[in-house]
């Protein structure tokens, strides 16, 4: 009877004509993308509830959390934000602090719960490759040259990371790297000498940074390559002289005989007597040869060649009188 009563009771109460909408979810995957110094904080957000959804962000430092008397205090970094990340590079978190970051979801007027991690930049932070690497030759060998990874600030990573080191990777270039070539030191110097090389081969340089406190480690940067110096061959430099010093002889026979038949053009040897000058030229005076003549100024005459008539009569030769036949005597008369 009494379970009869409840049910009656139940079926009498008023209900509402909407269920209740459900709670705001909290953002999810939370997570802290870092670079040295720069931190950018990151989540993630089911798309389905909307896109009037706004984020809060808060941070506390983790001294300040176990305080019961403080653990409210917590500073808002970022408000009303559209998208799903906020930058805590400004927020001045110390390098060797621990904080906690937490983001919620807020829409219409309710807050989903906090999402929340716990940050240790000198232990959670990634550290960045060197910020500048060369290479220079030094007596046979080469230096590479190295700068430190920067911070936001634009100061040495070297400040807050005490144990900084550097990997360095060399081999024969100019092509990517074979494991059996690759050669490899570590050195806390930001100026190293390769030693050892071969003369006048091409190596390439890689270098990464290293820290042995909260063991950490970066990309390596992109390859760069150097010509070692070497001697050079005798014979070599031998051939070298005899090519420039035929160069050179060619070169002056070339310009010797320009110069003879640019002479021989504008300057003939031989000239032509002042009175074909005058009847050659235009005008008595002028330089000016006439080349051509009009119609006009042709003249011609007809010439025939004829023979000598009568022929003149000529004495024989010595010879054919000497050769007259006996008895043929010379006319007297």
């Amino acid at each position: 009877m009494l379970v009869a009563a409840f049910a009656v009771l139940f079926l009498r109460l008023p209900r509402s004509d909407h269920a209740a909408a459900p709670p705001l979810a909290a953002p999810a995957n939370v997570t802290m993308e870092t670079m040295n110094t720069d931190y950018v904080l990151r989540w993630d957000w089911d798309q389905s509830w909307g896109q009037d959804v706004t984020f809060t962000t808060q941070y506390i430092s983790h001294s300040k959390a176990r305080n019961p008397h403080r653990q409210d205090q917590w500073e808002e970094l970022c408000a009303n934000l559209t998208h799903h990340s906020c930058d805590l590079s400004g927020a001045g978190l110390m390098y060797e602090g621990k904080y906690l970051v937490r983001v919620r979801a807020e829409a219409d007027g309710s807050c989903s719960q906090w999402a929340s991690l716990t940050f240790h930049p000198d232990k959670d932070a990634r550290v960045g490759p060197p910020s500048r690497v060369s290479l220079s030759h030094a007596d046979g060998a080469v230096d590479v040259h190295i700068e430190d990874p920067l911070s936001g600030a634009n100061t040495s990573m070297r400040t807050l990371l005490p144990g900084l080191s550097y990997h360095i990777l060399y081999w024969e270039g100019p092509g990517p790297p074979q494991s059996s070539q690759v050669q490899n030191l570590s050195s806390k110097a930001t100026l190293v000498t390769l030693s050892g090389l071969k003369g006048r081969t091409c190596y390439c340089v890689a270098v990464q940074t290293l820290n042995r406190y909260h063991p950490k480690k970066s990309s390596f940067t992109s390859p760069i390559c150097i010509q070692t110096p070497g001697a050079l061959v005798w014979w070599l430099s031998v051939l070298c002289f005899l090519g420039s010093m035929l160069g050179c002889f060619l070169l002056g026979f070339f310009f010797y005989k320009t110069s003879k038949w640019l002479q021989t053009v504008f300057f003939p040897a031989s000239q032509l007597p002042s009175h074909f000058k005058e009847y050659l030229c235009d005008f008595p005076g002028s330089d000016m040869p006439r080349l051509l003549t009009s119609d006009a100024e042709q003249r011609c005459d007809k010439v025939v060649v004829c023979p000598r008539w009568p022929p003149e009569e000529q004495d024989p030769p010595p010879e054919a009188v000497a050769a007259s036949p006996p008895g043929l005597e010379a006319d007297s008369r």
